[in-house]
Parts: structure tokens; C-alpha cells; sequence
């Protein structure tokens, strides 16, 4: 039964961090989004990218699938970075 608990209580411990994140700034409500999953098109050095547009193109790296998806689709959303300074906000690195 112990056993049980420490494993309960380190999964939701391990998931606080993601619940805690604030909620992105957005400037619209719908979006068409182009989606793919490539290295190509991602600048060197980036993990990701959003072209925000009508549609917003995504390519996410495939090393860091499915961990970056969120950031970018925020970004499709109106989401920009603070001085457009780098943020791993909602990406894992």
C-alpha cells in the first residue's frame, strides 16, 4: 500500500509544474494550422517554429515531438515571446 501512495503522490507531484503554467496571452479564436513534423524549415538552433499566418504552419523537430506542440500552436494563437527573447515556455528542452 505504501508503495501505491509514493508512486500516486510522485505522479502528481510531476504534473503540479504543468498545471501551474500561466495561461498565454492569445489575439484570436480560431486558427487554421498547418502541422508537420521535420527538421527541415526549423532554423538552425531552434527546436520549433510557428509561422503565424492564415494558415499558421508549425514544424516541430522530431526530437522534441510532441513536447514542443503547444508552444508553437500558442504562438498560432497571438502568443509572442517577451522582447522575442528565447522561451522554452510549454516546450521541454
Amino acid at each position: 500500500m505504501r508503495r501505491h501512495l509514493a508512486v500516486l503522490c510522485l505522479f502528481l507531484t510531476g504534473c503540479a509544474s504543468l498545471f501551474d503554467a500561466p495561461v498565454p496571452y492569445r489575439d484570436r479564436d480560431a486558427v487554421t494550422i498547418r502541422f508537420s513534423v521535420q527538421d527541415a524549415g526549423v532554423p538552425d538552433g531552434a527546436l520549433a517554429v510557428a509561422y503565424p499566418g492564415e494558415p499558421c504552419t508549425v514544424i516541430v523537430r522530431p526530437s522534441v515531438y510532441p513536447a514542443c506542440v503547444t508552444h508553437e500552436v500558442a504562438h498560432c494563437m497571438g502568443w509572442r515571446h517577451d522582447n522575442d527573447k528565447y522561451n522554452s515556455m510549454y516546450c521541454k528542452d
